[in-house]
């Protein structure tokens, strides 16, 4: 017989979080890091005899005098760090298959204390039906608490173990020379009488001196001779020469023409520098100075150096990096892997499945078409991950992801789901191939902003006004000046719309990114087609005697009445998604507070 339910002992439940007996780890992952860093510090030992070859091959030819000292000990230097690079990444390896197998050995610690109580877990919460089982729940909630403990101290141990001192000097050493800031050697002297022309082992080194030069590299087409012109100057070498030109200081500009597969690296030097690579795989270095980097078609490695600069990296599968200075890079065509550097960079990935890396700043980093994989560093960061299953893991700032549902997140603050618009197919683009190509990549952009999804909306249910007099078009036009432009045309009800537009122009800090000068563009297409464009003028203050119309599409606010007693107001016909500084806004950029930020500069 029994014992009645109301002479039974009751026993208390026992809560326990979920937390207790999983570490939510990872373990395959960080052992899949380890491989990673081990075939890292693999290609640092291939690459570090790589130079120690090409170094002998250089030193032992008919090079003397102080800059070939320097060079031998720039060389032992560089080497060194490379060995110490495969050092550390080994040490790494190492700690993360370790760490990988703690977490394997308490999670299965953690498994079989779980074992000897689930029976009685009902959704985290214990009922025992006896003092031996509550003995049991008890002393099991314990033991986990213990092996927790026992983890976090033999992690702490692991992780204290990581050579951060070891990396950050090797940083320190190399970072002025990645970021363009000085030299890494003593360079040879600048050519003061004309041009220097030297073969070292096969290749032809230019170097222009100083000054403003114009530089042409082609094949001739009728014996495979290459030629190099300097401003106007052809010197003839055999077919397959691999080139190296040394811009120097000035302003220069170097070019490969298109259908020129030839092995060219390319210095600018200090100066803003335009350098255009052709169909092979070159080498462009910008260096200090305001730079436009163009790659061509082949797989490029693009450094940009110090200062603001531009690269496109066009066709092929392109290695792209800032360095310092706030600068602008597209990969293009092409699976491209790209790094911003330091400061506040703005990176469009376009066609193909790129590798985005932010680094140090406020950054934006668009994927475009294909399955991209963005990175973001310290700063505040922005991420449109565009068509495509894109992967975005946050760094260290407050992050904002505009994704779709497919993708992948990791680490942002603000998690924004977006569906890609296909709004607004009908825009012409006229120019180049290349131009085409950069255009498509900021419509790509805008149709995977929520901001820029409300142009494109707008431009297509306003194309189609009057269907008597057939509809509104809009074309965008290669532009070689700086600033961008829109014109209205009027035909009867309808209007024509043209943009003039420099894919290139960035103006200066953070005044303003290519797509950023494009939306302003059709700021004013949407004030034509919708009927709201304020052509009078401004009068006082900084932007006296610019229209309205220009404050429009900034988004800034002006005298609506008349009234100079009445407060300055955005256009409420003109919200501001549809405005310059509605863009910004979204991207975490510096709004403009002007138009005209100095009197007169027009931008």
């Amino acid at each position: 017989m029994g014992v009645p339910p109301e002479d039974q002992e009751y026993f208390p439940p026992i809560t326990a979080a979920e937390s207790t007996w999983q570490l939510h780890a990872n373990p395959g992952r960080i052992s899949s890091a380890a491989s990673a860093w081990r075939r890292f510090g693999k290609s640092a030992t291939t690459l570090g005899d790589d130079i120690d070859t090409d170094a002998k091959n250089l030193v032992g030819s008919q090079w003397s005098g102080p800059a070939r000292d320097s060079y031998v000990a720039h060389k032992t230097k560089l080497v060194s760090s490379v060995d110490a690079l495969q050092a550390n990444a080994d040490k790494l390896a190492g700690h993360l298959d370790d760490i990988a197998g703690l977490l394997q050995r308490y999670q299965g610690s953690l498994d079989a204390e779980y074992g000897k109580v689930s029976f009685r877990d009902v959704g985290g919460t214990f009922y025992p039906s006896s003092e031996q089982e509550q003995k049991l729940i008890i002393g099991a909630i314990a033991e986990a608490g213990t092996l927790r403990s026992e983890l976090e101290q033999a992690l702490a141990q692991k992780l204290s173990g990581f050579d951060h001192v070891g990396w950050n000097a090797i940083a320190v050493d190399w970072g002025t020379v990645v970021a363009g800031t000085t030299d890494p050697f003593t360079l040879p002297p600048e050519a003061t009488d004309g041009v220097s022309v030297i073969m070292v082992d096969g290749r032809a080194v230019v170097n222009t001196g100083t000054g403003d030069n114009n530089v042409k590299v082609r094949i001739d087409p009728q014996t495979g001779d290459v030629i190099i012109t300097v401003d106007g100057a052809d010197y003839y070498y055999p077919p397959g020469t691999p080139v190296t030109i040394r811009g120097g200081e000035g302003n220069d500009t170097i070019e490969v023409p298109k259908g020129s597969n030839i092995s060219v690296t390319l210095l600018g030097g200090a100066g803003n520098d335009t350098i255009r690579g052709g169909d092979g795989s070159e080498k462009i270095f910008g260096g200090q100075g305001t730079d436009d980097l163009y790659g061509g078609r082949g797989d490029d490695y693009i450094s940009g150096g110090s200062g603001i600069d531009y690269i496109d990296g066009q066709d092929g599968n392109d290695v792209l990096s800032g360095g310092s200075g706030q600068d602008t890079l597209y990969g293009l065509g092409g699976d491209d892997q790209m790094s911003g550097g330091e400061d506040d960079d703005y990176l469009e990935g376009a066609k193909g499945n790129d590798t985005i890396y932010g680094g140090a700043g406020k950054d934006v980093l668009s994927g475009g078409q294909g399955d991209d994989r963005l990175t973001g560093g310290t700063g505040d960061d922005v991420y449109y991950g565009g068509q495509g299953r894109d992967s975005i893991v946050a760094g260290g700032g407050s992050d904002t992801a505009y994704r779709q549902d497919e993708d992948t997140v990791d680490g942002v603050t603000s998690d924004v789901k977006v569906e890609i618009s296909d709004k607004a197919q009908f825009i012409k683009i006229e120019g180049s191939d290349e131009f085409k190509e950069r255009v498509l990549a900021d419509l790509d952009m805008y149709r995977a902003s929520p901001t820029g999804q409300q142009m494109l909306e707008n431009l297509q249910d306003k194309r189609d006004p009057n269907f008597l007099f057939g509809e509104n078009t809009l074309t965008i036009k290669e532009l070689s000046d700086e600033n961008g432009y829109a014109n209205k045309g009027h035909k009867l009800a309808n209007s024509d719309s043209v943009i003039q537009y420099n894919p290139a122009f960035t103006f200066d800090s953070e005044r303003g990114r290519p797509s950023v000068v494009l939306y302003h563009e059709l700021g004013h297409v949407y004030d034509y087609w919708n009927d709201t464009f304020q052509d009078d003028k401004i009068s006082g203050g900084p932007d006296d005697g610019i229209r309205k119309g220009e404050r429009q599409a900034a988004g800034l606010p002006f005298d609506h009445d008349g009234d100079p007693a009445t407060p300055d107001q955005l256009d409420p016909d003109h919200p501001i998604q549809y405005t310059e500084n509605g863009l910004r806004r979204e991207m975490g950029m510096q709004e403009r507070d002007t138009y005209a930020t100095y009197p007169g500069d027009g931008w």
